[in-house]
């Protein structure tokens, strides 16, 4: 009777585990595009069924890198021609490479994350945060691919790899949903503290060029060397410095490097297009003032460029940081677009910085990025881009366009809900360029924004409008109509332009009235700044 008994027991204790399971699958998905697909995927794995919440992400991860490492498989080696040869189509592949390489390695710095939450059955809300993040950006990497080809042209049907796009971009959504509905909705987040210690999942390996041991205070005091004078290199067109080119400079920077890395940029004007690979993190660019430091590019799609092959400098790696430094593209308004910086880099800091071009001057791609305190310029566009990216006290102005165009400030690239992503101009002062005055008689019609992805977001918090702001606000993309699904914000803006009773009437826009309808967009929230800001970068980390 007593092993009968024990029988019934471990019968219903079974059962009883498996409907907690059963729902936590099923309610996993229920923030997925499509949540019967998202469902019948992870029913797919053998274990699923008895899955904790943290096996159900692991599914679901694995699901989303095997898928996008399928397509990163089919896609022609450099170097490839298969047609008469084509500068644009081969750019297009070469980006697609490198995005869906960055892709990967963005989902497998998710494995690694997830695998190291000290708990078998709980993540804590800022890992999941970061988890989130990296399938953001391995979202933004696949999409940037598929643009690249758009760009070019290219027949999709002509390439095998393209067939998996869509199910590998669905994949990685799937994941968003899922991590988002077990351990991010519905928890709040610690803020107010100064959480520089380590969290305890720092078991092994290298993480964005740290060495394991270091914990979050550790690697905090390696990253204070904002203010010190030392500098690890010179760069100096005169031949008094280590380089007399940056991208030279760059080159010699230790893989991985533990450490801030300095690199000194003396007066000059550098006419490079440089690239900061991924594999050297911590680099810090300081330049002699945004008058005398210039990095610039004068490439742009109407000349036949690949909009990805436009900018001055295009940073991959973590944990990069600019100084005093101009970046500049001088294609002009002729040539389309022309970026000037573009940023595809978790934690990255510009302080004090001039970025000078017309149509889609700063690019910022993905992952986390705070700007303080710099001077932006530019006509269409000219922010954008599909990072968590915060403007806290910039100076941004509008150019002169093309005759019969309108200047457009962001457009930000939010494609689906559960992208953790935003634009937010905080505390910052948008004006015309004197030229705009000149030129036009300050008559060229200016808006805050547009979107680039169906749920775009964008938030102007705390910021000095101009007058030349068109009463309408916000400006649709094409014939596109987003108005259901954008988030478009503003809080407690000052100017002649900061009037929001004459604002376009769609749902998706929004006058924010309470702190509280803002501290989702601070810097605290959206980029855990307090984690990763080096010391010597001032920051508002409430809004």
């Amino acid at each position: 009777m007593a092993t009968y008994r024990l029988f019934i027991l471990i019968l219903l204790i079974s059962v009883w585990f498996s409907k907690i399971h059963s729902y936590n699958l099923q309610s996993a998905c229920e923030l997925a595009e499509d949540p019967k697909s998202c469902l019948s995927s992870l029913l797919q794995h053998p274990s699923s069924l008895r899955a904790s919440p943290k096996n159900i992400t692991k599914i679901a991860l694995y699901r989303s890198l095997s898928k996008v490492q399928r397509v990163k498989d089919l896609i022609p080696p450099l170097g490839w021609v298969g047609r008469a040869f084509d500068a644009k189509l081969s750019s297009a592949i070469g980006h697609c490479l490198n995005f869906y390489d960055l892709a990967i390695q963005n989902l497998k710095d998710a494995q690694i994350r997830l695998s190291r939450s000290s708990s078998f059955y709980d993540l804590k809300w800022s890992h999941a945060v970061h988890i989130q993040t990296l399938l953001s950006a391995a979202q933004t990497d696949q999409r940037t691919c598929e643009r690249a080809l758009h760009h070019a042209n290219v027949d999709f049907s002509e390439f095998t790899f393209t067939n998996g796009m869509h199910s590998a971009s669905k994949a990685v959504g799937d994941s968003m949903a899922v991590v988002k509905k077990l351990w991010i909705l519905n928890r709040a987040p610690i803020h107010h503290k100064r959480r520089l210690l380590s969290d305890g999942y720092d078991l092994g390996l290298v993480e964005d060029g740290f060495p394991w041991w270091a914990s979050r205070s550790e690697r905090r005091k390696l990253l204070q060397t904002f203010e010190s004078s030392r500098t690890d290199a010179t760069v100096a067109q005169d031949g008094s410095g280590d380089y007399t080119t940056i991208a030279a400079a760059i080159n010699a920077v230790p893989v991985n490097n533990p450490h801030r890395y300095v690199i000194r940029i003396k007066r000059g004007v550098y006419r490079e297009n440089i690239q900061v690979p991924r594999e050297k993190p911590n680099i810090m660019l300081v330049g002699d003032g945004v008058d005398a430091t210039v990095i610039t590019s004068s490439k742009g799609t109407g000349d036949g460029y690949g909009f990805l092959d436009t900018p001055a400098l295009v940073v991959y790696s973590n944990g990069f940081v600019a100084r005093d430094i101009t970046f500049q593209n001088t294609a002009g308004p002729a040539k389309e677009v022309g970026v000037a910086l573009m940023v595809v880099s978790n934690n990255a800091a510009v302080y004090r910085c001039k970025l000078e071009g017309f149509q889609d001057t700063l690019y910022a791609h993905s992952m986390r990025q705070f700007y303080r305190e710099c001077e932006i310029y530019g006509t269409i566009d000219f922010i954008c881009g599909n990072a968590a990216a915060v403007f806290q006290k910039c100076k941004i102005y509008v150019r002169t366009p093309l005759q019969g165009q309108q200047n457009v400030i962001t457009a930000q690239e939010r494609e689906i809900p559960n992208e953790n992503t935003a634009i937010v101009i905080d505390n910052c002062q948008v004006n015309q360029d004197t030229e705009v005055q000149t030129l036009s008689g300050g008559s060229v019609a200016t808006y805050l924004g547009r979107p680039w992805g169906h749920y775009s977001r964008t938030v102007y918090i705390n910021t000095y409008l101009g007058g030349f702001i068109d009463p309408d606000g916000w400006f649709p993309w094409g014939n596109r109509d987003d108005s259901q699904t954008v988030f478009y914000g503003e809080y407690n803006n000052k100017g002649p332009g900061a009037d929001t009773s004459r604002r376009c009437k769609w749902p998706g826009f929004h006058v924010l009235t309470s702190p509280s309808s803002v501290a989702p967009f601070s810097a605290s929230a959206l980029l855990q700044l307090e984690d990763w800001l080096p010391s010597g970068i001032p920051a508002d980390q409430d809004t």
